[in-house]
């Protein structure tokens, strides 16, 4: 559950302009449009993100929807593997 006690969702964006080598910044989207900053290694899975995302704004990681490019993704992916898919 999240801090409400209901269901959450957030978007993710890759900042393209700040894709380096060995990280990318992550622009995480609340449902009610607060946007949060996050630098990433590009071969880290995106659940270690997502779930200091949760744990920032005291969110259930079970109980938050997260989706990339509208879909939803698989959390052990990488932001390499989901930049290749889009």
């Amino acid at each position: 559950m999240s801090a409400n006690g209901g269901e959450s969702t957030a978007s993710i964006e890759m900042e393209k302009s700040k894709v380096t080598e060995s990280t990318v910044a992550i622009k995480v989207t609340s449902q009610d449009g607060k946007e949060t900053f996050f630098r990433i290694r590009r071969e880290s899975q995106m659940k270690k993100l997502l779930i200091a995302y949760c744990q920032k704004f005291f969110l259930n990681y079970q109980a938050t929807r997260f989706f990339y490019e509208g879909d939803y993704f698989n959390h052990n992916k990488t932001p390499n593997e989901l930049l290749k898919d889009a």
